[in-house]
């Protein structure tokens, strides 16, 4: 987070009205950082670890995914898009 407090001024500087975007693997993807951004004004896509849930939650895409990659012998890649919220209930964000 620290990287994000001495870059994001430095770029509001130089370019006042820049969109930016954080990307990140699973091991950003934190309240801390997700908060940071969020009080910046900042998007960010950061990426899930597998868990039970998301397994669970993902499911049938995942079902479909082999079954389409079954027939037409390639992989695929499909996308779901649900709302999840921390464990306090203080935010809630669209994973897709």
């Amino acid at each position: 987070m620290e990287e994000l407090d001495r870059i994001i001024p430095r770029l509001r500087a130089a370019w006042p009205d820049i969109r930016i975007i954080v990307r990140g693997d699973s091991g950003f993807c934190r309240d801390a950082i997700m908060s940071r951004c969020e009080g910046h004004g900042i998007d960010f896509v950061l990426g899930l670890a597998r868990n039970t849930r998301l397994t669970e939650i993902i499911a049938p895409e995942m079902d479909l995914a082999r079954w389409l990659c079954r027939l037409r012998r390639a992989p695929q890649r499909l996308f779901r898009d649900f709302l999840e919220s921390d464990n306090q209930g203080d935010s809630s964000y669209c994973l897709t």
